[in-house]
């Protein structure tokens, strides 16, 4: 009975069981096969639509046969014949697409709204369906099975942002080279040298290679010594024939006492799995110094000689640089984000001798010294990419990129703190001041201080930056600069402190003798507020001028800073074949 009921009801359950499964492997061989058909179409997708390709009917055949030639190419996979292949063609949608392996095995791939025909338009995504059948081997008949992938052609893209090396020039890389110097300890390296590092490239695969991470997806993720980098950096610029650079980065290297790691990630800002990023190479200028000032932390830069600049007769104001993040270069999708350099400023001091403001000529009323103290802030700009076009490189069919730039404009804050002393006794200005106020007062005797802070903190400013290569720019060593390129120090919004300003008003009977007087609350905010605005154009409008025009200009150029806004450059060359499974 027990051999009867195995023969009867067990084995053939086995059976069934045995078939199922290998019914099952044979949809997981069909998933595999219709992953990689269905990326490999992609690739012949982009490329054709890379080409100028317009119609959708252009290259449906060339899309098909590279479906069916990803998987005659594969062996090993359960089925009872060849597979049959199909590739259908189409554009994707704004939305959430919800897994279906099974979508097209009907014979209609546009059911799902996430992938839809493209009709007569350009497509840009390729759905590929795959099936077979398996024979059973313990019961009657076949299964059959179909899985399907949808895929899709992305671009990338490298580009930098606010890079140094770009703007670096040896007639005016003094302040570069000691806030540099710093960075890497206080070594001693001449503008020259580092001139020269501006203009060699390393490139990105041969320098994974050389610090033994194997691709550049790893190197984006990867940390290293700042010594160990450069010893990379040397060798792959050394079996580029560049021997000269890589000396220069062995003698720094040999000077420099950062031991630090730094990950090599928050210089290259590189997102995995993008093509452009295999061939991209990057300044060594840029990969030294971002390494430098990443390993350092922060940096801080006297500068006497802009003070000396301000144009403040006899100032002694101290000025301060500090770096804060190094620039960098990105490599990815659209959507891919690098930000440029932040600098903080920082003048103090006080002024030596001041001039009483034009606005207050001939009264009996002198400014004396007082503190000053300016902080700037150059906040960040972060470019996002927005746009790849992947062109020949010729005028006909240019290659190119759009980024999107959010630049904040420089935060500042300005506290000046002014010794005012004297009267006024002039009717004629006592009216201009106080107006139908004035009364019976014929004097006005003012002593104290006044405190004005300025300040401004402005939301980011956003504009596009779109490069066009042999266009706008010609050559991939220009940059496209964006921004208003305004700083607007003068337009600051002013707060001020005078509870450190008394008034005393005298008034006089028949011109004989002056008596006490009192000035009304109105009075007293009217004379003030004159007495400010004199001061604010006679001494601090100035001085916030030439604080533009002689310290945050320079400091601009010398590292090489667009504020408000960014210099953007583009990093050869786009692509645009790079597959993406999206189902």
């Amino acid at each position: 009975m027990t051999a009867v009921f195995l023969m009867a009801v067990m084995i053939p359950i086995a059976g069934l069981a045995v078939d199922i499964g290998m019914q099952r492997v044979g949809r997981s061989d069909a998933q595999a096969l219709a992953d990689s058909a269905a990326q490999d179409a992609a690739r012949v997708l982009g490329n054709a639509i890379a080409a100028g390709t317009t119609s959708n009917t252009s290259f449906t055949g060339s899309v098909t046969d590279a479906a069916v030639s990803a998987v005659a190419s594969q062996s090993g996979y359960v089925g009872s014949s060849a597979p049959v292949v199909k590739a259908y063609l189409g554009v994707l949608s704004a939305g959430t697409h919800s897994s279906d392996q099974s979508l097209g095995c009907d014979g209609n791939p546009f059911r799902d709204s996430y992938f839809q025909s493209a009709g007569t338009g350009v497509p840009n995504a390729v759905l590929v369906t795959v099936s077979n059948n398996v024979k059973f081997s313990f019961n009657p008949g076949s299964g059959a099975y179909c899985r399907s992938a949808l895929a899709t052609s992305d671009g990338t893209a490298c580009f930098r942002l606010g890079s140094y090396a770009a703007r670096l020039a040896t007639s005016n890389s003094a302040l570069f080279t000691s806030l540099l110097n710093g960075a890497l300890g206080n070594i001693s390296i001449d503008a020259a040298s580092y001139q020269g590092l501006a203009s060699a490239s390393i490139p990105l695969g041969p320098l994974a290679t050389q610090l033994g991470v194997g691709t550049v997806d790893q190197l984006s993720s990867a940390s290293v010594q700042m010594s160990t980098l450069m010893i990379a950096a040397a060798q792959v610029l050394r079996d580029n024939g560049d021997t000269v650079n890589a000396n220069i980065l062995d003698t720094i290297r040999a000077a420099t006492h950062l031991t630090t790691s730094v990950p090599v990630g928050s210089i290259l800002n590189i997102a995995t799995g993008n093509g452009a990023a295999l061939g991209a190479s990057i300044n060594a200028l840029d990969l030294i110094s971002g390494g430098a000032f990443v390993a350092n932390g922060t940096n801080l830069l006297s500068i006497p000689a802009l003070a000396a600049n301000l144009g403040a007769t006899g100032t002694n104001l101290t000025t301060s640089l500090k770096l804060i993040e190094a620039a960098q270069q990105a490599c990815g999708r659209v959507g891919t984000q690098a930000s440029t350099s932040q600098a903080s400023i920082s003048i103090k001091g006080t002024l030596a001798d001041v001039s009483t403001p034009s606005g207050l000529t001939g009264l009996a009323l002198s400014v004396g010294a007082g503190s000053t103290d300016i902080s700037l802030d150059l906040a960040s700009a972060t470019g996002t990419l927005t746009n790849i076009v992947c062109g020949t490189g010729t005028v006909a069919s240019p290659q190119g990129i759009d980024v999107s730039v959010a630049s904040k404009l420089v935060s500042t804050t300005v506290t000046q703190n002014l010794d005012i002393s004297g009267g006024i006794t002039s009717s004629g200005i006592l009216g201009n001041l106080l107006g139908s106020l004035l009364g019976g007062i014929v004097k006005v005797e003012v002593g104290g201080s006044i405190k004005l802070t300025l300040s401004n903190s402005k939301p980011a400013a956003t504009s596009t930056a779109s490069l066009r290569i042999p266009i706008s720019p010609t050559t991939y060593s220009n940059g496209v600069s964006t921004g208003s390129g305004t700083l607007g120090l003068s337009s600051l919004a002013a707060t001020v402190d005078f509870s450190g300003l008394t008034l005393h008003a005298y008034t006089g009977v028949l011109g004989i003798g002056l008596f006490d007087a009192t000035l009304s609350l109105s009075q007293q905010t009217t004379l003030i507020n004159n007495l400010v605005s004199s001061v604010m154009s006679g001494i601090v409008s100035p001085l916030l001028a030439n604080v533009e025009s002689n310290v945050l200009r320079p400091v601009e150029e010398l590292l090489g800073l667009e504020v408000p806004g960014a210099e953007v450059f583009a990093v050869p060359s786009p692509t645009c074949d790079t597959p993406l499974l999206v189902g």
